[in-house]
């Protein structure tokens, strides 16, 4: 009789509306940031990954995607093996972008299979030397190709004693001539320049491409700004995803 005067012993018998609306609103959040994380989750993982996300995951790996792929042709090119790229192709790709503006080549240095090499004294098959070209025959350099009956492999030459800070990894030094003169320099007027039918004084004709006898247009030249930048989205797309490279303005013949 005591008991029952005094009321229900257990707090959980008690109908309280306010603390049942509190754990409701508790548990739907819970469940909301569980389905959410969920979401998250698969968006980062590229088997299961759709829309922006997936192209995201692409765009991470320098694979280009566009409006007519869908989301199984982006998995797929994701997945697929990559293409080994040499450095003998891809010298000849930084050369393409190059060669509207200089005669000069690129080069390219393998942190791993380039490195200086100091030896003890003794018996060594690598020598290296301070402004000039490093001797190592077996690798085939520019510099070396009088110790090699004249053979060589293109856009090898180290110019001179290279040192990397660490050997984790592969690094690749890739030089390329100094294009600071390289102005943005567009169409100009010339007092020379005539019509074939003008008899006054010469000038300079602009169209909009519509009049196939006017055949100048004003436009911006390239920069080395742009021509470097080029330079560094071909190198990225083409070499592997663990290997670091930089890229230095230093060659001059």
């Amino acid at each position: 009789m005591l008991a029952a005067a005094a009321g229900p012993l257990l707090p959980g018998e008690v109908d309280d509306p306010i603390r049942e609306a509190i754990v409701a609103a508790l548990q739907a959040m819970l469940m909301e940031h569980q389905y959410r994380a969920e979401i998250a989750a698969a968006q980062a993982d590229p088997a299961r990954a759709v829309e922006g996300p997936l192209r995201a995951l692409a765009s991470d790996r320098a694979l280009g995607s566009d409006a007519s792929d869908d989301d199984e042709s982006v998995r797929n090119r994701i997945f697929a093996l990559q293409s080994v790229v040499t450095e003998e192709v891809l010298a000849t790709a930084i050369d393409a972008v190059l060669a509207p503006h200089t005669t000069l080549r690129c080069h390219l240095v393998d942190g791993v299979l380039d490195r200086l090499y100091v030896s003890s004294g003794g018996a060594a098959t690598w020598r290296s030397f301070i402004g000039a070209g490093p001797s190592y025959p077996s690798r085939l350099f520019e510099d070396d190709a009088p110790n090699n009956g004249g053979h060589y492999r293109p856009n090898t030459r180290v110019g001179g004693a290279r040192l990397f800070d660490d050997a984790v990894g592969r690094q690749l030094l890739v030089r390329v001539p100094d294009l600071g003169g390289l102005g943005g320099f567009g169409a100009f007027s010339a007092a020379s320049l005539r019509a074939p039918d003008q008899v006054g004084p010469g000038g300079f004709f602009a169209g909009d491409g519509t009049d196939p006898d006017v055949a100048a247009f004003v436009s911006q030249g390239a920069t080395a700004q742009t021509v470097y930048a080029a330079v560094v989205r071909i190198v990225r797309a083409a070499i592997g995803q663990s290997v670091r490279f930089l890229m230095i303005a230093d060659v001059e013949s």
